[in-house]
């Protein structure tokens, strides 16, 4: 057995920063609800506990919504995420470093990541980085699970994550949030507003130069660890909001516009693929405006973004591309109509149709010193129509729907390597998708038991580093199609008092045309068609409010996700990073001005390669978190007429935990955060 190192207590370095920054607080706040589930007619509410991260009970079984807790420090929406059943995370470093979403078994480009209803889609490497979203602008995630309602338009996926902006304060009030952390993490978030308009600035950091047990990428070998220290894995990151609202000539107009910058350190995995000179500069500006007529019916929704990325890397330690300093840039323009009628009756059910058009440009440039890529494009039209139709006497709702899109892409495709010449397209390149989906719900007793079935068609177009190429040995392949992918669920949902709730899916995702990299020679790889995927499996929720006794909540997961393709030497196998089981559980109890909570998480091993290596297998885990939280009431030291202070210990036992491809994660980590009114 390795003899492993105590990681230091940075415990203390936590509270000192804390005390620190609160030199320069003026400022008040005010104090959440209490925890509470409220069922709507398809959705759970979730309002977040003021301890710990927000508690996860069952959702119906078409969506849960996590309502974000005002009243402390926000953790990461990966750090939300991961606890619901039927969803993980591929973390690429401990806090603020890269983490995408797998859903059911999916890649993170199979997921339909949107703001206010409006896809944040990537045409350059279709995966949205969640560590880039901050919550602080937000007030809840709607998460959707195997469908994505017609509304949002698109060609759906596997599922979809709905961020709602912030819109500030009911009650005007401003507020003051500050919060310091292990690793050298101190955050500031300044909101207030007045009327209809609502300004957010909030900032955060973090150094992250945590220790950790190196296992040199050899995890079945403990012969050769050591122990280490996370290098060039800070973060800097800031940025500001300002929504607003106003009525005029019958219509309702909302406007929401932000800008966010981010500087962080590049530090690659460990185990002789470190990065530690490499650094990464993101400005991204969003705006979007929202018009509605009286009654709703009617909506128009308009957004632009622009997000310049520059990589600073010397030393040539990032993957593709050359040496020195790379500049991209990607702009994206778009529109939403849509149109719902009014309920009408007829033969004692009620019907409603929603019929709706998009349209979205995107534009993006690379440019590396005397190389510059030509300007790439892509144009998006889409159509969708759903239909309500209910008969309230027997408690069934058939929810059809129906949406078709039309991707074209124009620009050559880029030669592997500079200097071989580059092969100019004949005509612009097209996709065309159908993707019909088909609901059905039962309400067998109503607001207590209710069963529901989804059946969903769809499709993922490939990427533009996976059609045209990028340079550093990936060579385009224009011949591809969009994966087909299918998802179908059955699901209860139980609400035996209004207390306690609970959620049992049974859910299976195929993929057939699934886009794979290939090596095509000894020094380029090539994306294909070869791929055949299928995940099933069981997601169980619950939740229970005991009063005096506290509040509890528990998921589990258990799922089976393999190759079922044509190549001999990978059928049949699991797919890497997708353990078999994973569970958590929490309670969190008020005893007086204090509330505590305490959190399990339990994950199994996986497979980090495709062959499904007994040698290369990421080991099982299970972290335990505890939080408690005192508020004071009136005219205190402190200032301000309510202020909550919150303490979060995370992963108690500092056990050594790793994420996928060798990247280290923290080991015991304090949070501290303090918010006035």
């Amino acid at each position: 057995m390795p003899i492993r190192r105590k990681r230091p207590d940075r415990s203390r370095d936590a509270f000192f920063c804390l005390l620190v920054s609160l030199a320069a607080a003026p400022a008040p706040a005010a104090l959440s609800a209490p925890v509470a589930a409220v069922a709507a007619h398809d959705t759970l509410v979730v309002r977040g506990s003021p301890v710990g991260d927000p508690v996860f009970p069952a959702g119906s079984a078409t969506v849960t919504v996590i309502r974000l807790d005002r009243e402390r420090a926000t953790p990461d929406l990966a750090e939300l995420l991961e606890q619901l059943a039927g969803l993980q995370i591929r973390r690429y470093g401990g806090l603020g470093a890269p983490a995408l979403p797998s859903l059911r078994g999916s890649t993170a480009g199979q997921i339909t990541v949107l703001v206010d209803g409006l896809p944040l889609s990537d045409a350059q490497d279709g995966a949205i980085d969640l560590a880039t979203l901050p919550l602080d602008r937000f007030e809840s995630v709607e998460v959707y699970r195997g469908h994505a309602p017609v509304r949002f338009g698109g060609a759906g996926g596997v599922g979809a994550l709905n961020l709602v902006t912030r819109r500030g304060d009911p009650g005007g009030r401003a507020s003051w949030l500050q919060w310091a952390g292990s690793h050298g993490e101190v955050g500031l978030r300044v909101e207030g507003g007045r009327r209809s308009a609502h300004v957010i600035l909030h900032a955060r950091r973090a150094d992250n130069l945590f220790a950790f047990r190196n296992h040199n990428q050899t995890f079945a070998n403990p012969h050769d660890d050591f122990d280490d220290t996370r290098r060039n894995a800070w973060f800097r990151e800031g940025g500001a909001l300002m929504t607003g609202a106003w009525r005029t000539a019958g219509w309702r107009a909302k406007l929401a516009a932000g800008a966010f910058r981010r500087d962080a350190g590049r530090p690659g995995p460990v185990g002789g693929f470190e990065s530690p000179h490499a650094a990464s500069r993101l400005d991204r500006y969003d705006l979007h405006l929202a018009l509605f007529d009286r009654g709703e019916a009617v909506s128009l929704d308009l957004d632009a973004r622009r997000s310049d990325e520059r990589l600073r890397d010397e030393a040539m330690e990032v993957g593709w591309d050359p040496a020195g300093t790379t500049d991209s840039r990607s702009e994206h323009l778009g529109g939403r109509l849509s149109w719902r009628s009014d309920d009408a009756r007829m033969a004692g059910s009620r019907c409603s149709v929603r019929l709706g058009a998009e349209w979205r440009r995107q534009w993006f440039a690379w440019r590396h010193q005397e190389l510059e890529d030509p300007l790439r494009t892509r144009t998006t039209v889409g159509a969708f129509a759903g239909l309500d139709l209910v008969w309230p006497d027997a408690g069934l709702t058939f929810l059809p729907s129906w949406r078709w899109q039309r991707l074209e892409d124009d620009f050559p495709p880029l030669p592997p390597w500079p200097g071989l010449p580059e092969e100019p397209l004949d005509e612009p390149h097209v996709h065309e998708s159908p993707s019909p989906a088909l609901g059905i719900i039962w309400d067998a007793l109503p607001g207590e038991l209710r069963f529901e079935t989804h059946w969903a068609g769809s499709y993922r177009a490939p990427t533009w580093i996976e059609l045209f190429g990028h340079r550093g040995g990936v060579n385009g392949n224009r011949e591809l199609f969009p994966e087909r992918i299918t998802t179908r669920d059955i699901a209860v949902f139980w609400r035996p008092s209004a207390s306690a709730c609970l959620r049992l899916a049974w859910f299976a995702t195929d993929v057939d045309d699934g886009i794979l990299w290939v090596r095509n020679s000894q020094f380029t790889s090539q994306a294909n068609n070869c791929g055949r995927l299928h995940a099933s499996g069981l997601e169980v929720e619950f939740v229970a409010d005991g009063g005096g006794f506290g509040r509890g909540w528990a998921n589990l997961t258990v799922q089976d996700a393999e190759d079922r393709g044509d190549d001999p030497i990978y059928a049949g196998k699991a797919l890497p990073y997708l353990p078999e089981l994973e569970a958590a559980l929490g309670w969190e109890i008020d005893v007086g001005a204090w509330t505590w909570g305490l959190r399990w998480l339990h994950e199994a091993d996986s497979h980090r390669d495709r062959y499904n290596s007994e040698m290369d297998r990421t080991p099982a885990r299970s972290l335990y978190h505890l939080s408690f939280s005192h508020v004071w009431r009136g005219e205190h030291a402190l200032g301000g007429d309510q202020t909550r202070l919150t303490c979060e210990l995370l992963n108690l036992t500092d056990d050594d935990t790793y994420d996928v491809e060798g990247y280290p994660l923290p080991g015991r980590t304090c949070r501290v955060s303090l918010i006035f009114h």
